[in-house]
C-alpha cells in the first residue's frame, strides 16, 4: 500500500476549496486502496499589498460589517469544527510530513503565488519544493502571470520547481 498526500487549500474558508479537496480524495479512495491524507503547506511571503481589497472593505457600512462578522463567525465555526473533521478527516494539528510515495498538489489556485491580499503568499510548498514524486491536479495560476513572476524576481525559482513535476 502506498501513501499518497494531497496538498490543497483544504483549510481555506471557501466552499469551492472544500469541495475540490473532498472530491479528489473521494475519487482516489474509490479507485485505490492506498492511504490518502491531506498535507498542509507553509504560507510564504506576501508579494504586495492588496489595495483593491482595502478599498472594497472600506465601502461596507457598519451594519454590513457587523452582519459579516456574525455570519463569518458562524461559517468559521461550522467549517473548522464540523466540516473539516467530519468530511475531510482533517485534525486541528497541521500535517507537514514529507513521508509520502506520491504528493498531489491541487486543485484550486495553488500556483497563484502573486495574488495580493491572500494569506498564502509565495509558498514554495505549493510548488513541490523539497518533495519527491510530485504531480498536480486541476491547479490554477489564477492572477499570476509570467510578467508578475518576473516583477517579483521568482520566475526562475517557479520554473525550476515546476520542472520537478511528473
Amino acid at each position: 500500500m502506498k501513501k499518497i498526500g494531497i496538498m490543497s487549500m483544504q483549510r481555506v474558508k471557501n466552499y469551492g476549496s472544500f469541495w475540490q479537496a473532498f472530491g479528489l480524495r473521494k475519487v482516489l479512495n474509490e479507485i485505490s486502496n492506498d492511504k490518502i491524507e491531506y498535507i498542509d503547506y507553509i504560507p510564504g511571503p506576501a508579494l504586495e499589498e492588496n489595495i483593491n481589497n482595502i478599498e472594497y472593505n472600506a465601502t461596507f457600512s457598519k451594519k454590513n460589517a457587523l452582519l459579516r462578522k456574525i455570519f463569518g463567525g458562524i461559517f468559521y465555526l461550522k467549517y473548522y469544527y464540523i466540516w473539516l473533521p467530519k468530511y475531510l478527516g482533517i485534525k486541528k494539528k497541521k500535517n507537514y510530513s514529507k513521508d509520502y510515495d506520491l504528493t498531489i498538489i491541487g486543485s484550486d489556485e495553488v500556483f497563484n503565488c502573486t495574488q495580493s491580499g491572500t494569506k498564502v503568499g509565495f509558498s514554495k510548498d505549493l510548488f513541490g519544493y523539497d518533495r519527491e514524486n510530485v504531480i498536480s491536479y486541476a491547479a490554477s495560476f489564477g492572477f499570476t502571470t509570467i510578467e508578475r513572476l518576473e516583477k517579483f524576481g521568482i520566475k526562475n525559482d517557479v520554473g525550476l520547481m515546476l520542472k520537478k513535476f511528473k
